[in-house]
């Protein structure tokens, strides 16, 4: 038996009796072709058995989205896990949905997905490509679009509002920490994948260097496949000629857990021999051997105050009511057993 409509069960009695998050509650009312029928039905079950109302959005009469974009590479869908959880705090009860858009690494077949994207009713987009698209965005801000950066973007225009983890003073942390521990040659490893990241990444690093006036040279920035065996094959090589650096730092732990890999397969000691970091903090880091030292990366409240940008931005209903916003959080260094101090033995 059906059960009369009670307004005053909110979503998250609905979550809670289908043991699902309120985004999914929201996503199989207002998107049923984005969760699994199975899901759904669960969903429509929880509300029939406590009697829910979706709550009208009173701003007017006419149809309004719920649905908000967040579009990112596909690369970085691990970076990005913790963030659902920080847009599901902000969106609480709130009837949207957030439709997660990995993008592909292939120009062609990204642009494809860019502009299939624009053909649905789009409420606001968070933009996290590790790439600017000039094109979309302008697309975007045609069609009156909310979007909100989720990357520093130097070269876009600053009318946008945007919200970030700063690369750069990451960067910086991590290699003036392993120069306070004797280490002089740093090799950087980092994936050619995006100029903007690269150049933050690189700039940091850099920093660091002149800032000790300690000398270093661009030859230290090695390039390879952002994986475990990316950083597996690119430590072996460096390794068989010889030039072993004083200290490691990846771009992304995965690079970082294959050079830990390569350096057992060299019988190279870590970090008596050699100091290896990562770039992003996850549990599995805390589970290699020796634990990988690594930066904390405020990925979920990263993801709360996007949300949070974007729904003012949503309410405001222009850019030109909506001041300008460039909040900025900042890494945290996580030391732990794969580095330590880097005895000269010369």
């Amino acid at each position: 038996m059906v059960m009369k409509r009670n307004e005053h069960v909110n979503i998250r009695k609905v979550a809670k009796l289908a043991g699902v998050s309120t985004a999914t509650v929201s996503r199989s009312i207002n998107q049923p072709q984005m969760v699994s029928p199975e899901t759904r039905a669960r969903v429509i079950d929880a509300i029939n058995k406590t009697g829910y109302v979706a709550k009208k959005t009173p701003r007017d009469k006419k149809h309004h989205s719920s649905l908000l974009l967040f579009i990112f590479d596909e690369a970085d869908y691990r970076f990005y896990e913790e963030m659902f959880y920080g847009f599901d705090a902000i969106l609480g009860e709130q009837d949207a949905a957030v439709l997660y858009c990995p993008i592909s690494p292939d120009d062609n077949r990204a642009d494809a997905q860019l502009f299939s994207l624009l053909n649905n009713d789009i409420a606001g987009i968070i933009f996290a490509l590790r790439d600017f698209h000039f094109d979309f965005v302008t697309q975007c801000r045609k069609r009156h679009i909310p979007i909100v950066f989720a990357r520093k973007y130097s070269y876009s225009e600053s009318a946008y509002p945007r919200c970030y983890t700063d690369f750069e003073v990451g960067s910086y942390r991590m290699t003036k920490y392993l120069l306070s521990l004797n280490h002089r040659k740093i090799n950087l490893m980092v994936e050619k994948a995006s100029l903007q990241f690269v150049e933050s990444f690189c700039a940091g690093w850099r920093r660091a260097y002149f800032e000790n006036g300690i000398d270093f040279s661009d030859d230290w920035i090695v390039h390879t496949i952002n994986d475990m065996e990316g950083g597996y094959r690119k430590a072996l090589e460096i390794f068989q000629t010889g030039e072993k650096p004083d200290a490691f730092f990846c771009a992304s732990n995965e690079m970082a857990f294959g050079i830990l890999r390569a350096a057992r397969h060299s019988g190279i000691a870590v970090p008596k021999e050699l100091s290896i970091t990562g770039f992003t903090d996850s549990p599995i880091a805390k589970l290699a051997e020796p634990p990988l030292t690594t930066l904390e990366q405020p990925i979920r409240q990263l993801g709360a105050v996007l949300i949070r940008t974007l729904l003012d931005l949503i309410h405001s209903k222009s850019y030109a009511q909506f001041p300008h916003q460039e909040i900025v959080l900042q890494p945290h260094l996580c030391v732990r057993g794969s580095s330590g101090e880097h005895k000269n033995t010369t």
